[in-house]
Order: structure tokens, then C-alpha cells, then sequence
């Protein structure tokens, strides 16, 4: 049986690695910054849909304390939030058949994942009003 040097082993992992490292660092360097103005309007249009989506998870929030939905749960009807705003979003006043189709059938996917179908029709009419008040606002 042929005995490799461990010496001669480890060298052949070094270099293996250190090219691995090089073509990576090479591939870092290559890559371009975004231009300013660019991040800056990335940061700004964020900034907006947080100041959004904040507002719909806080109306969502406080009808489910009024609700007394259990805690554990008030993620999965946040998501359900985030959803119905994301459809309003897209199809609010364009397609409006579409988009009460939209919403029906996010409304039956939620129940299907165990959340109360009266909790869901409350949340997603307190949605739309939420919606349509931040329209009136220019906020959306």
C-alpha cells in the first residue's frame, strides 16, 4: 500500500482553498455598487411600504385584541394581512372582479390553515377600509 506524505496532503488542501478564495474574492470585487441615487430611492420606497404595511398590521392587530383572538396565532392573520394588502395593492380599482376573487380564495386558504372564517372576514373587511382610507389619504 502506497503512504501519502501528510505533509503533501495538507499542501494540496491549502491550495485548493486558497484558489476557491481568490475566484471568490475575485468575483466580489467585480461586482458593481448600486449608484447612490439608486439606494436612495430604494430606501425611500421601503420606507413607504413600512410606513403602509405598519399601519394595516396595526388595525389588524387591534381588531384582534378587540376579538380576543389567541395570541400565538396573531402572526398567521398578520400574514393573512399582508397578503389581502399585497391583492388591494395590485388590483384595487382596475380589475375588480379579480379582485374580489382574489380575495375569496386567500380567505378559504387561510381557513384551510385553521384560522376562524368569522375572524378572517372581519380582518379583511377592516383591510379594505384601512385600504381605502389610506387612498383617500394619498398614502398608497
Amino acid at each position: 500500500m502506497l503512504s501519502i506524505p501528510k505533509i503533501n496532503i495538507l499542501s494540496r488542501i491549502k491550495k485548493i482553498i486558497n484558489n476557491v478564495l481568490r475566484g471568490e474574492m475575485k468575483r466580489i470585487l467585480a461586482k458593481k455598487p448600486l449608484p447612490t441615487e439608486k439606494q436612495e430611492k430604494m430606501a425611500i420606497g421601503f420606507t413607504k411600504y413600512r410606513i403602509r404595511i405598519e399601519r394595516m398590521e396595526a388595525a389588524a392587530h387591534k381588531l384582534l385584541c378587540d376579538m380576543n383572538v389567541a395570541t400565538p396565532l396573531f402572526s398567521l392573520y398578520k400574514d393573512f394581512t399582508r397578503e389581502c394588502y399585497q391583492a388591494l395593492k395590485k388590483y384595487y380599482g382596475k380589475e375588480p372582479e379579480k379582485l374580489s376573487k382574489t380575495l375569496i380564495d386567500l380567505t378559504d386558504r387561510w381557513r384551510e390553515e385553521g384560522l376562524k372564517q368569522e375572524v378572517l372576514l372581519k380582518l379583511k373587511d377592516k383591510i379594505i377600509l384601512t385600504f381605502t382610507e389610506m387612498r383617500l389619504r394619498r398614502m398608497v
